[in-house]
């Protein structure tokens, strides 16, 4: 490819300019270009510059050529850092050595250079891309210009399905085909929390108690899995800078024990402490009445005086905030009194 005394970047986009108008040219039809991203973005006289002026009586004359052809010098205001082949750009297209996938290193420069991340939960997700179900997991299938070529995607019901890259980006309304499908998963049982990042860089697994800040736990660089035990209320959310993220609260109940230490003594324990009041309640001809306020000592402890009977208890602890409510049933039977007299 040919073109000579071309130096300043100016310029070389003249030259590239007029050599694409060149080759685009079409006799036989009623127009040449379009004046917008079809072809070249031209603005008429009133967006013309003395610098592109300049640029292009410098040039005058000089075209890029390639095997004594005019060259179609494609262009775009940005490649994502690298440019895309011919044929990957348009499929089906031959490919053209000149017009080859190469390093852009300049492309930093750029304000189009990386865009998103774009959250969408996994039933957004589907619904902009047909799919019927959630999807399980993915797998991108890229075009020797690092372009998504095709998604595949497993879904919850366990069916197969295949979205095209072009047909992706046109429904999320991307900026191209250079896309890449991360992963960001918060899960809770009832004693646990698992976090888990696939396909993404810098995300964060964060933890808020009551109304406080957001307070970072650890970052999942790699995909990983991590199983948190709370203590106490709270939330948690993974996410990527950038993002909301998506978060769950979990609500943590204390662990409660009761027992019968004497036919006339209740005894247990309440780990973490409250500091919420504590009934003790009995069965008496199906309904449930208080008969004690038990009192927690400082590791949680608690004795409480009371003429047991061959009925059903309850012991109920209130929410602090901090903490959930809790209860625990204790049967006394005639058989359970008869051994705590012994």
């Amino acid at each position: 490819m040919t073109a000579r005394g071309v130096h300043a970047p100016s310029e070389a986009q003249a030259v590239a300019a007029r050599s694409y108008a060149l080759s685009e040219l079409r006799p036989d039809s009623w127009y040449d270009l379009l004046p917008n991203t079809s072809d070249q973005v031209y603005g008429g006289v009133r967006a013309e510059r003395p610098r592109s002026d300049r640029a292009v009586y410098a040039t005058l004359g000089q075209i890029l050529t390639w095997d004594g052809q005019v060259a179609r010098t494609y262009y775009s205001s940005s490649s994502g850092g690298r440019t895309e082949a011919v044929e990957d750009a348009w499929p089906g297209s031959a490919p053209i050595p000149y017009l080859r996938s190469v390093s852009d290193p300049y492309d930093t420069y750029s304000p189009h250079h990386d865009w998103g991340p774009l959250q969408l939960s996994g039933t957004q997700l589907a619904a902009s891309l047909g799919l019927g179900n959630a999807a399980d997991s993915v797998q991108v299938q890229r075009d020797d210009s690092w372009r998504v070529e095709s998604v595949r995607f497993r879904l919850a019901s366990g069916a197969v399905v295949t979205r095209s890259g072009a047909r992706i980006e046109e429904a999320l309304h991307l900026r191209s085909t250079w896309f890449s499908i991360g992963e960001l998963h918060l899960a809770t049982s009832s004693r646990h929390v698992t976090a888990r990042a696939a396909n993404v860089k810098g995300a964060l697994l964060q933890q808020r108690s009551g109304a406080g800040a957001w307070r970072t736990l650890r970052r999942l660089d790699r995909p990983a899995e991590l199983r948190v035990e709370p203590r106490a209320n709270t939330a948690f959310r993974v996410l990527l800078p950038g993002t909301s993220g998506t978060s769950v609260a979990v609500d943590v109940a204390p662990r409660l024990q009761v027992r019968a230490l004497s036919p006339r003594l209740l005894g247990g324990e309440v780990v973490p402490r409250p500091d919420a009041p504590v009934n003790v309640w009995r069965l008496e001809r199906g309904q449930w009445r208080v008969v004690a306020h038990p009192v927690l000592d400082a590791h949680g402890a608690f004795r409480t005086p009371l003429p047991l009977r061959p009925v059903d208890y309850k012991v109920t602890i209130a929410g602090d905030g901090r903490l959930a409510a809790a209860e625990r049933w204790l049967h006394v039977t005639r058989r359970l009194l008869a051994t705590l007299r012994k």
